[in-house]
């Protein structure tokens, strides 16, 4: 069964209102002396926006049966096509939207660079980690972001202090948001053994924390 509340009122502020207004107020904190845009800051204009295009995704299922496979099917009727849902089914003569305000790029992300450097919106589909009973989860995926941004938006959405160490990865235990940590490797060197085998050696390991946002499961 699925787990939402339809509610086809518009969202109270469109993304690139909350876009702005996250820039208006770094702006205003760097005026008034405080030179450190604090990662609970940023954190908190991100859930945000996660919030506000997970609350247009369940509306838009709620017209279509379907789910948008990128944030500007939510915008732009002609962006609903097969390529735009994430079943591959046809949406626009079911489309009511638009189902939330501002723009959007025909892109697989949503950018939220004015807010974090390189971090983008975007919807993933969950099998796993899911609350009892729930087969089946969508989400608002942000990042990739520092790891203090990261901390600090998983306890605005959970209402939990975490560390690196308590952060949660799934939504099991009812939790709103979950985080994804993902590393990988670049500029490693092989070394082969004598008796087989071998090992990589060097290269760089770049980590990135991405939050993500459930806002339906099945």
């Amino acid at each position: 069964m699925k787990k939402t509340v339809p509610n086809h009122d518009q969202a109270g502020f469109s993304l690139v209102e909350l876009i702005v207004g996250g820039t208006l107020m770094m702006s205003m904190l760097l005026a008034g002396g405080v030179f450190m845009y604090n990662g609970a800051g940023k954190a908190g204009n991100l859930l945000e926006v996660a919030t506000e295009l997970g609350k247009a995704a369940a509306r838009y299922n709620a017209d279509t049966g379907l789910h948008p496979k990128y944030p500007s099917a939510l915008f732009f009727k002609n962006l609903n096509t097969p390529g735009y849902t994430t079943e591959g089914v046809d949406a626009t003569n079911t489309w009511q939207g638009p189902y939330i305000k501002g723009a959007s790029s025909a892109s697989s992300s949503y950018p939220l660079s004015s807010h974090v450097n390189g971090a983008e919106a975007s919807f993933v589909v969950r099998t796993t980690g899911l609350p009892s009973g729930a087969v089946e989860g969508h989400a608002v995926q942000i990042g990739p972001l520092p790891q203090q941004v990261f901390l600090s938006m998983l306890s605005a959405c959970n209402g939990t202090d975490y560390s690196a160490a308590t952060a949660p990865t799934s939504h099991a235990d009812g939790q709103k948001c979950s985080g994804l940590v993902t590393s990988t490797t670049a500029g490693a060197t092989w070394v082969s053994s004598r008796w087989g085998g071998g090992y990589w050696t060097g290269g760089t390991v770049t980590t990135q924390y991405n939050v993500q946002y459930l806002y339906q499961v099945y």
